[in-house]
């Protein structure tokens, strides 16, 4: 995940409490601790969960099945799930 932020150039990781700028093996120690982390410099903020609040993983299949190839390769959650899967703030 870093190596993309890096390969994008103005993306930065951060963390819970406080959204603290995180690199190396802080990346990997705010995942384990809060089971998220939050990408910058996009659009808008983008939350990735380790495990998304309430879909089940024998549902992912199904989610990413649904979602939206756009050009550039991006997958876009399906909009009915993306209140779970992906949390603006």
């Amino acid at each position: 995940m870093e190596n993309a932020c890096l390969e994008f150039g103005r993306l930065t990781l951060h963390r819970l409490p406080g959204w603290i700028s995180v690199f190396g093996n802080d990346v990997v120690d705010a995942i384990h601790e809060t089971n998220m982390v939050r990408i910058l410099g996009l659009d808008c903020p983008l939350n990735v969960f380790r495990k998304p609040n309430e879909i089940g993983m024998d549902n992912f299949d199904a989610i990413c099945g649904r979602a939206l190839l756009r050009s550039d390769g991006t997958l876009l959650p399906d909009p009915v799930v993306t209140t779970c899967w992906v949390s603006y703030s």
